[in-house]
């Protein structure tokens, strides 16, 4: 770190360091926050059980003018009565003429199944996340989804993913993604 000579105690001004605004802060107390979820999940294991479940997806579509293909693949937790689950998903997006990126989605959703058949479900999810990408596109978001289970199967699930890109910079619009996941 370097210091500008003053005789002016107001004036010694710190060169090359970063002043952190309030995404930046934000985003350190959402993954601390995260870090403290996953770590009650595994303290609670001994006490309730906790399903895990691997799934992977992909979405298609256009932002600001580019076609982007997105391939993901995480983690779902969810508790015994499987009504409160956290999804960790990395993901990577392939950009046509532009900067292909990747990063991590986590989100918290509450969900509620429906048997249609003795062996068949209907559930719906719905909950806030937050995406981290290595171009600095990181957003908070909002997922809806609808998902469709066998239970000697796999399921599979179509959502809708609403990224609130204007909250953090108000060069981006807004992103809606839809998308499609397996769940083993």
């Amino acid at each position: 770190m370097k210091f500008m000579k003053s005789h002016n105690k107001s004036d010694h001004l710190c060169e090359g360091v970063k002043v952190y605004g309030f995404w930046e802060r934000a985003r350190g107390c959402v993954f601390s926050a995260i870090c403290v979820l996953m770590v009650s999940l595994a303290s609670l294991s001994a006490y309730a059980e906790i399903f895990f479940e691997p799934t992977i997806g992909a979405s298609a579509g256009k932002y600001q003018g580019a076609s982007y293909t997105e391939m993901r693949a995480g983690a779902i937790f969810s508790m015994q009565d499987q009504f409160l689950r956290f999804e960790t998903t990395g993901f990577h997006r392939y950009v046509d003429g532009g900067d292909n990126f990747s990063g991590a989605d986590f989100s918290l959703q509450i969900q509620r199944w429906f048997q249609v058949t003795q062996r068949s479900l209907i559930g719906t999810r719905l909950g806030p996340g937050y995406r981290w990408a290595s171009n600095d596109m990181d957003a908070p978001y909002l997922d809806f989804s609808l998902s469709f289970r066998h239970l000697d199967l796999f399921g599979f699930r179509v959502g809708y993913k609403l990224f609130f890109h204007e909250l953090k910079d108000k060069d981006y619009e807004n992103e809606n993604m839809v998308y499609i996941s397996f769940e083993i």
